[in-house]
């Protein structure tokens, strides 16, 4: 986002930084607390970064509104594991524990946003937390529901992802990003390689889960935990921020069952959950304007699940 802040919230063994980009609202004051937005990005867990995939349009909103905005990087598959990226989760949160007096950070009123696979890091967070508890959630066309058979199961040739055949993909070219010494990546804008056939590539050979858990290169180390950690959908309870979910009907790259699924689980732990639905939209919602009475919506759910309270 524009005029945002860039800090280190940890450092990887490598001694590089994992940044989070931080973007405050007009007029601020570190003096004030700030209902404040974690905003994830999206990438199908093995590309992009904090500055591209993200809910720009949403969070600019809220920004507006008094909102700070805190967009982080992460670790990808397949060089890291779902277990790394969990980690990651938990570093974010020391860091704004950390960090939250001075910028305003209001820990009370924090709200969790991600498009695509940025949701599965929005509902993984809400899980994982173990001190700060998140009081909504907004998952935006989330890929939430990882170990449904959409990313599970092998499928039939013919796989198509918005318009683009997938079995062309040749899982050869990629075998590099298999290797155990390939250094972790957490923003593809620093590689010169085309990450995005390896999303197309995990769905049609249905080994997400697989990558995920750190099994298909022997990588899996979860400390004991069981896969249940890193399936957010399987691990919902009555602790579990308010939800929202907004997701085209025609996505072809994540299923609008997820969000359904979603908002059916935290529905059932009893906590207040919707579901916005847009007839013929694809797999980003876009142009997004076109969609503001619904992402209006989205604003004012997050804005009354964040009040600040007595």
């Amino acid at each position: 986002m524009q005029n945002a802040i860039t800090e280190p919230y940890k450092y990887h063994s490598s001694g590089r930084p994992l940044n989070v980009d931080i973007a405050l609202p007009p007029d601020h004051s570190s003096s004030k607390k700030y209902q404040t937005l974690i905003c994830y990005h999206g990438g199908g867990l093995v590309c992009g970064s904090r500055q591209t995939f993200i809910p720009l349009y949403l969070a600019s909103k809220l920004r507006k509104l008094g909102w700070i905005i805190i967009l982080p990087d992460y670790q990808l598959l397949p060089e890291a594991t779902g277990w790394d990226i969990r980690q990651d989760v938990l570093d974010l949160e020391q860091w704004i524990l950390k960090e939250k007096d001075t910028w305003g950070i209001d820990v009370e009123n924090i709200a969790l946003t991600g498009t695509s696979a940025g949701g599965y890091l929005g509902a993984l967070t809400a899980i994982t937390w173990k001190t700060i508890k998140p009081q909504a959630f907004a998952s935006v066309y989330g890929m939430v529901d990882i170990a449904s058979d959409w990313y599970s199961a092998k499928k039939q040739p013919g796989l198509t992802v918005m318009g683009v055949p997938a079995d062309a993909i040749q899982e050869e070219e990629y075998q590099k990003h298999y290797e155990n010494d390939s250094e972790v990546v957490w923003d593809d804008r620093l590689t010169k390689d085309n990450r995005v056939p390896l999303f197309m590539l995990y769905l049609r050979e249905g080994i997400y889960p697989k990558v995920l858990y750190g099994r298909l290169l022997g990588k899996n180390d979860g400390g004991g935990l069981d896969d249940s950690y890193l399936q957010p959908l399987n691990r919902i309870d009555s602790s579990f921020p308010k939800t929202i979910a907004i997701h085209g009907e025609q996505d072809s790259a994540v299923k609008i069952s997820d969000s359904y699924n979603l908002v059916d689980r935290v529905r059932k732990a009893g906590v207040k959950s919707e579901i916005l639905a847009i007839k013929g939209a694809e797999h980003g919602l876009m142009p997004e304007a076109i969609h503001d009475q619904e992402w209006n919506h989205v604003v004012d759910f997050l804005q009354k699940a964040t009040e600040a309270r007595d």
